[in-house]
């Protein structure tokens, strides 16, 4: 019976072993997980974070609080989503091989989908101070900045990326857009409009400004360029004065 007992012990025991080699690694399954996401098969990606071993010698806290952060902002868990990204910054800033200018973004669109501005352009001065360059960066300082009514210093930032990507359309439409808060800037406004990839939206986000800070002829004379550029446009079409 002894022996037999003894059998029994060894099978489980190499059954046990056998089961644990063929467990994938918490770094695969963390990899995969992050593509799941990217794919936006958020179920599954899911289902790859809940077979992570976290007390597997090949865990990376930090990639992992990263991966599942971005699901969670997927998924619409701002609140979720903030806490995980600054945990894993935390952990990040440990690192002296560490790109912190992702982490510092990923953390800055979290807040600003909370709406938390002042928090949201905190981050993404960070991953400016961290070697980040690129006129979606400048896009949402300026933004940040011109909602938390800095209106001057989001000119700046608006500015210097129209300088360093003067053919952006997002740059170029952002500095108008900014201008208008403090005139008419009829300059900045054709400047947009001149552009070979203008948009209709972002050409009557234009026109309703110019029209709130009263410049109604203005307004209706770009309206009428979106008309005869984008006719099969209802929103151009549909625009009059005072429109929200």
């Amino acid at each position: 019976m002894r022996a037999i007992w003894q059998a029994l012990v060894c099978g489980l025991l190499l059954f046990g072993a056998d089961a644990q080699a063929r467990r994938p690694r918490p770094d695969v399954l963390v990899i995969k997980a992050a593509r799941s996401v990217k794919s936006e098969d958020y179920a599954q990606a899911r289902r790859y974070l809940a077979m992570v071993d976290r007390n597997h010698r090949k865990f990376d806290e930090e990639h992992f609080l990263r991966v599942r952060a971005s699901l969670k902002f997927g998924q619409g868990q701002f609140d979720e989503a903030v806490n995980d990204f600054e945990a894993a910054l935390a952990l990040a800033k440990g690192d002296p091989k560490a790109d912190l200018s992702g982490h510092y973004l990923s953390l800055g669109l979290a807040r600003y989908a909370l709406k938390d501005y002042a928090g949201a352009l905190e981050a993404f001065e960070g991953a400016a101070s961290h070697g980040m360059a690129t006129p979606q960066l400048a896009i949402v300082r300026t933004d940040c900045l011109h909602r938390l009514e800095r209106v001057d210093e989001a000119l700046a930032v608006i500015e210097a990326a129209a300088g360093t990507w003067p053919g952006d359309r997002h740059v170029l439409y952002h500095r108008a857009l900014v201008s208008l808060a403090k005139s008419s800037a009829p300059e900045l406004v054709d400047a947009y409009f001149a552009l070979p990839d203008a948009d209709v939206e972002q050409g009557l986000a234009l026109v309703r400004a110019l029209d709130q800070r009263g410049a109604t002829d203005q307004a209706k004379a770009y309206a009428q360029q979106l008309v005869t550029r984008f006719p099969d446009s209802k929103a151009a079409r549909s625009w009059t004065p005072g429109a929200p």
